[in-house]
């Protein structure tokens, strides 16, 4: 039952009270992101968000939470992004493509939710419970993914569990190399993931 002063699950918010904790999130990854895990307090998210920390505690119980959610929507704006770029292809060659790019082209663009995510991966208590089941879930899609590959005759015979492991790694393995460093050149870092799984699964 929701409470009378206490936003509900999500699911239960209303427009606005969804609208609001949208924009708490999004001041949690900008806080985040620039001034670091350890000095993005509620104070100073409830600043930059123009609001008391009263509000904050009103739509989440906890700091815990708050980072929680901000990583999950992180998470999730990865998903949205990458998806309608994947679905789009039809063969395993192109989608693999498309993963590498789309995976690579969102930390580039989003480069706040980057850093964000990055520190939160870092610093915060409550994420190794989160962050365990998102990478689960994104290499036994790949590895789903890969034997799919195989069974159409596209991809070679290998192990898809391997094959997912080294995949999500190469790209993983950028993070820190976007986050960390003005220019670096993703694009070319993509082409030669591109070619160098193209080879590795080909039949």
């Amino acid at each position: 039952m929701r409470s009378e002063n206490k936003p509900g699950a999500p699911e239960e918010l209303s427009f606005i009270e969804k609208a609001r904790r949208t924009q708490l999130i999004a001041c949690t990854i900008e806080t985040i992101a620039t001034l670091g895990y350890g000095q993005a307090s509620l104070a100073q998210i409830a600043k930059r968000a123009g609001v008391s920390k009263g509000v904050i505690s009103y739509y989440f119980k906890s700091k815990d939470e708050l980072i929680e959610q901000t990583a999950a929507a992180i998470f999730e704006a990865f998903g949205t992004f990458m998806g309608p770029q994947i679905d789009a292809e039809t063969t395993p060659r192109k989608k693999l493509e498309a993963i590498i790019r789309s995976n690579l082209a969102f930390m580039q663009l989003r480069r706040q939710h980057l850093v964000a995510l990055l520190e939160i991966l870092a610093s915060a208590r409550p994420l190794p419970t989160l962050m365990a089941a998102t990478h689960q879930a994104s290499l036994c899609d790949l590895e789903n993914f890969f034997r799919w590959g195989q069974e159409v005759g596209e991809f070679r015979e290998f192990s898809p569990s391997v094959m997912a492991l080294v995949v999500r790694n190469a790209i993983d393995l950028a993070a820190g190399k976007i986050a960390s460093t003005e220019g670096f050149d993703t694009d070319s870092y993509a082409n030669e993931l591109v070619t160098l799984f193209e080879r590795a699964t080909s039949a």
